[in-house]
C-alpha cells in the first residue's frame, strides 16, 4: 500500500464548542462520546474524505484547500476496522492503513502537499 497520509491517534480529550448566541433553539452537542477525524489538507485543491469498511465506503465530507476540518464518524462504525482514503481533486487517492476504531476515538489525518 502506497500512502503519503500521516495517521495520528489523538487523545480522546475534547470538549464541545460553545453554542453560538442566537435566538434559535440550538442544543449544544457534547462530542466526548463521538468518534471524530480531524483532517489537515495541505494541498491546494479540495480533498474528499471517505471511510472504508468491509461493508463498503462512506463519504465523510470535503476539506477545502489549505484548511482543516473535523468530521464525525458514524456511531455504528465505532467498533469496526476502518480505512480512510482521501481523494484530492484531480490527483491520486491517498489511503491510511486499517485502524481498529473505538468509541470516543480521535483520529488525525494530514494530507501532505504534493
Amino acid at each position: 500500500m502506497i500512502s503519503l497520509m500521516t495517521l495520528l491517534a489523538l487523545p480522546a480529550l475534547a470538549t464541545a464548542p460553545a453554542a453560538p448566541a442566537t435566538t434559535h433553539n440550538l442544543v449544544a452537542v457534547d462530542s466526548v462520546g463521538m468518534a471524530l477525524v480531524v483532517v489537515q489538507n495541505d494541498r491546494t485543491v479540495p480533498v474528499t474524505l471517505y471511510l472504508e469498511t468491509d461493508n463498503g465506503e462512506i463519504k465523510l465530507g470535503v476539506v477545502a484547500p489549505l484548511a482543516e476540518s473535523t468530521m464525525r464518524i458514524p456511531d455504528y462504525l465505532s467498533h469496526d476496522d476502518v480505512q480512510f482514503f482521501a481523494h484530492p481533486e484531480g490527483q491520486i487517492d491517498q489511503t491510511s492503513g486499517y485502524i481498529d476504531l473505538r468509541d470516543s476515538q480521535r483520529v488525525g489525518l494530514v494530507i501532505p502537499p504534493r
